[in-house]
């Protein structure tokens, strides 16, 4: 039996049953193996180059694997491991209830654990845990393409995948519900816990300062309310500007395509980023506390043109893996 949209008993005679079909995830990440393919050949072997070098510790385009919510090319370093904390406070408004509820502490709040393990020089595995939906991640990254010094490859490219498990309980649906073929009664089934998202991520360094980050991204909803499609296709632009060596201010915004949110707006956040070699930490202001692309491209953010925000931060902590010859 196909997944199919729930749709109540009234409405399901104009709707049609959409089973789910993994050739839609398949065909688009082919899309982006073939681009890949065409680009291969005229990549010269010897040319990899570093395109970071403001200090001796950070050699890499970005300071994580995350710039705020966007994925980053960073994939970690070999011989190493990685723990992320990305949390996110209650919903504020710029009035008296921004100090009586403490800048959103007292509100709340949203968080996600994730490990990262390196893969090489290029790839990266990971499993998370977030606390909307108790939701449990897979994810996988790998590095296509180092941008060069020479220009000859003017973008670094990436391709990211995330798999997500909802294990919180579903909300009770009436007995009168119907999948979408208005024939077959809706049950719930483990399948339609899942929801996907595939994204190729493509950065570029401009100059000393300024690097930007362009995700085109696909994501899937194995089960969707009334109205909306299971798939949704997404475009994130961001960027980070280095103010000194080991601070950077960075921004993003998340636009989709097809239906919009309720009020109009998309999700985006402005913050400040430190960073060394083992650690980065940033604190920013968002319009939502969707904490993986799947939830972010399906939620409604905050009205930040009516002075409605949150703050939040991200952390990473490095671990280095003990050469085996090392003692103690």
């Amino acid at each position: 039996m196909g997944i199919g949209t729930l749709y109540p008993l009234v409405i399901f005679k104009k709707m049609k049953r959409q089973p789910f079909n993994d050739s839609l995830i398949l065909r688009w990440l082919a899309r982006c193996m073939l681009l890949l393919i065409v680009w291969l050949p005229d990549i010269p072997a010897r040319a990899q180059l570093e395109v970071f070098d403001e200090s001796p510790g950070d050699k890499d385009m970005f300071r994580s694997s995350t710039l705020v919510n966007m994925q980053t090319v960073q994939t970690g370093v070999p011989g190493s491991w990685e723990f992320h904390i990305r949390h996110r406070f209650g919903y504020v408004k710029a009035d008296q209830s921004l100090i009586r509820n403490f800048l959103g502490t007292d509100g709340v709040a949203n968080i996600r654990f994730s490990f990262q393990f390196p893969l090489g020089s290029r790839g990266m595995l990971g499993i998370a845990r977030t606390k909307s939906g108790k939701t449990y991640e897979m994810e996988g990254k790998y590095r296509f393409l180092d941008q060069s010094t020479d220009n000859r490859r003017p973008f670094a490219l990436a391709v990211y995948v995330n798999v997500a498990c909802m294990s919180d309980d579903f909300p009770p649906v009436s007995q009168f519900a119907y999948f979408g073929d208005g024939r077959q009664r809706f049950t719930y089934e483990l399948a339609h816990r899942f929801s996907y998202s595939s994204q190729l991520i493509l950065a570029r360094k401009f100059k000393e300062r300024f690097r930007a980050l362009l995700i085109p991204s696909f994501q899937y909803y194995n089960l969707v309310t009334p109205g909306y499609q299971n798939h949704r296709l997404g475009l994130a632009a961001g960027g980070s500007v280095a103010l000194s060596t080991k601070a950077s201010v960075v921004a993003e915004y998340h636009y989709r395509f097809g239906r919009k949110p309720e009020n109009g707006l998309f999700p985006a956040t402005l913050g400040i980023e430190f960073g060394t070699v083992g650690h980065s930490f940033s604190v920013f202001v968002s319009s939502s506390q969707a904490l993986n692309t799947q939830q972010l491209e399906w939620s409604t953010p905050y009205d930040y043109t009516n002075g409605e925000f949150l703050i939040g931060f991200n952390l990473r902590r490095t671990f280095w893996k003990k050469a085996k010859n090392e003692k103690g």
